[in-house]
């Protein structure tokens, strides 16, 4: 997915990415959960990145941005609530 590498490739762009903030920028987690955990069928993952959006301080992120985590938090509901678009469910 990243540049076109694979998935081991977007694993470790969206680890650097995330890196770059602390593991509070929320939008790389609700990315992470829509395109890399779908592309690998990783339920697991797609849950608990999406959760763990749902349950970040949208404030943590410096520099008044706290209106991008508000966003990946509905982005990140979005994706919880629409699952079966994204996953295989039974």
């Amino acid at each position: 997915m990243a540049l076109g590498g694979g998935a081991e490739s977007s694993r470790d762009a969206f680890a650097n990415g995330n890196r770059a903030e602390n593991g509070e920028f929320g939008v790389m987690d609700v990315l992470q959960a829509r395109y890399l955990a779908a592309l690998i069928k990783d339920p697991e993952m797609y849950d608990r990145l999406n959760n763990r959006v749902l349950q970040m301080d949208p404030c943590k992120l410096g520099g008044g941005l706290c209106i991008v985590n508000e966003l990946a938090k509905q982005k990140a509901r979005y994706n919880l609530e629409n699952k079966c678009r994204y996953m295989d469910c039974p």
